[in-house]
């Protein structure tokens, strides 16, 4: 590791500091910490490197902000990534995620409105997973696309047979469309991020794919759901 690098454990506490700050901060009792993307680049150097407003965010809504935080921190030299968020369970609290390159943590503290307040923070998660987990270890380990070779946030080379119209949603090699921007490589699948957010899950049967949990062995993110809804706006694959 860099010496100059901090540990996941002294990264997390700054970014505790930094949260209660920004709770305490707040001009009035109903106003919320801004969802927060956090890096630390070499030196040492934690910074903010995006906000969010995530209220009333729906699924594709937070698939869509999860895709954003790898493409964020993929686009710079970052060592740890940490976000900040608001949220419920069930009252309210804040979250904060971080991880390197080899660990997740999560931890939690309930927060109190009369006085504005934050509570201690509870001991870091032993395994921690999920959507935004993955988009943060995406962001910091960069991996290429695996056909064009596109580093995590910039755009996939014309003729690469993975990326997507950002139009139409389907195959960027097999449109028409005019996708003059180019989709950015996220450091995942298309469409994983959409499903998993979705809980959109299949499994092969002997008559075919079939709907199933995330916890169903052979389960795999279901991407002809999810293209079937981006071409024809409802979910009816399996009607």
């Amino acid at each position: 590791m860099n010496a100059e690098a901090l540990s996941l454990l002294e990264f997390r506490r700054r970014l505790e500091s930094q949260a209660r700050a920004a709770f305490a901060a707040l001009v009035a009792d109903t106003d919320d910490v801004m969802t927060t993307l956090y890096t630390e680049a070499p030196a040492a150097q934690v910074a903010v490197l995006r906000q969010y407003d995530v209220g009333g965010l729906d699924a594709l809504g937070k698939a869509t902000l999860a895709i954003d935080v790898a493409l964020a921190l993929g686009s710079v030299t970052a060592l740890k990534g940490g976000l900040l968020m608001p949220a419920l369970r069930p009252s309210e609290c804040l979250l904060l995620l971080v991880a390197d390159n080899n660990r997740a943590e999560a931890v939690l503290a309930d927060v109190s409105r009369a006085p504005l307040a934050v509570a201690d923070w509870t001991e870091p998660t032993e395994r921690c997973e999920g959507l935004f987990v993955d988009a943060l270890a995406a962001g910091l380990k960069r991996p290429p696309c695996p056909d064009c070779g596109a580093r995590v946030g910039a755009a996939h080379r014309r003729g690469c047979d993975i990326a997507r119209c950002v139009s139409c949603g389907g195959q960027r090699l097999s449109c028409d469309c005019d996708d003059s921007e180019g989709e950015r490589w996220s450091g995942q699948w298309p469409g994983v991020f959409e499903c998993r957010a979705l809980d959109w899950y299949a499994r092969r049967a002997a008559s075919g794919w079939v709907p199933c949990s995330a916890d169903t062995a052979g389960a795999r993110p279901d991407l002809n759901r999810l293209a079937f809804f981006a071409a024809h706006g409802y979910d009816g694959l399996y009607d």
